[in-house]
């Protein structure tokens, strides 16, 4: 019966923000595939009118026809990161938004009082949004940039058919497309146990606040990394010593950056080599779940949350 509940609420979620779970991605897809007829149509023009017809651009397919397949891949996987960069992004402002209004907005329109007269805990309600943050907007977001790069790489193939080049080779032979996806969907479930504390942070302003939750999530988090610059100065007119404000600072670079350049690190800062978390994933996740900074900031969301629920059983004023 819970488990039931628990897919109701993730579908209402769902349905009451279609707009930036579901939309939002498709129309960045659609947009880069846009830019990116747009590029070879530019390129193919100036190659005519400015290099003696399409021998540049021959010759720029045949150096790389030449190239190894290892370091056809490594090219695509840069491109395919470029492409990650915007995704994580989009997620990124999406979910801080939709965690940042998803438990005010409610209180404002007085439709808590509906959600409380039905059978779910508010516990239950709390939880839904915060899967729905962790687990279903990643992978709409996921699905919809592997279309994207799906869509891309076929139109590069169908793009090299009249080029007179190798067009599989150079394009799906290449291309880590499954891959490259499986990598994003183990980097994004560890990413958003990585991202908890501030998940949590962001359902707790939204519980909380009694009209302007961004105004509280954002105030506290800016007072803190003052005073502690502050007292660093004052103390040796040095930052050296500073710890809250790079764990606040590298939570944010954090979301918005792409996912696999984040892996690994001290300081809160992810970093680790692009691939190595497709090639030994389970070793690497396991190496990250060991971090003591990984658990804390696990213990401290789980907080957050803790708090969040409080709030959303006694408040429902907006």
């Amino acid at each position: 019966m819970m488990k039931q509940r628990m897919i109701t609420l993730l579908r209402r979620e769902y349905w009451e923000h279609k707009t930036g779970f579901f939309t939002t991605p498709i129309v960045v897809g659609a947009v880069l595939l846009v830019f990116l007829l747009m590029a070879w149509v530019l390129a193919t023009q100036a190659s005519d009118e400015f290099a003696g017809g399409n021998w540049v651009l021959k010759e720029q397919i045949r150096n790389l026809s030449l190239l190894g397949d290892a370091t056809l891949r490594q090219h695509w996987s840069g491109i395919f990161i470029a492409v990650d960069g915007i995704f994580n992004l989009t997620l990124f402002t999406v979910l801080f938004f939709y965690l940042l209004g998803t438990l005010s907005d409610d209180r404002k329109d007085r439709s808590i009082l509906f959600w409380k007269s039905m059978p779910v805990s508010d516990s239950e309600t709390v939880l839904s949004k915060l899967l729905t943050a962790l687990i279903v907007a990643p992978a709409i977001m996921l699905a919809a940039e592997f279309l994207t790069l799906l869509a891309g790489t076929l139109l590069f193939w169908f793009w090299l058919l009249f080029q007179d080049a190798p067009a599989w080779r150079l394009s799906f032979g290449a291309a880590p497309l499954f891959s490259h996806t499986l990598t994003n969907a183990l980097n994004y479930l560890i990413h958003g146990l990585w991202m908890l504390p501030l998940y949590g942070w962001l359902l707790l302003a939204s519980a909380a606040a009694r009209r302007r939750p961004f105004l509280l999530a954002t105030a506290p988090l800016l007072a803190l990394v003052i005073l502690e610059n502050f007292f660093s100065l004052l103390a040796d007119w040095s930052l050296r010593d500073n710890f809250i404000t790079p764990y606040i600072v590298n939570r944010f670079k954090d979301g918005m950056i792409p996912v696999q350049l984040h892996l690994g690190g001290a300081h809160g800062s992810l970093q680790t080599a692009t691939l190595k978390l497709g090639e030994q994933g389970s070793h690497l996740a396991t190496q990250l779940l060991a971090r003591p900074e990984m658990w804390v900031g696990i213990l401290l969301g789980g907080l957050f949350i803790a708090v969040a629920i409080g709030f959303r059983r006694y408040r429902e004023d907006g």
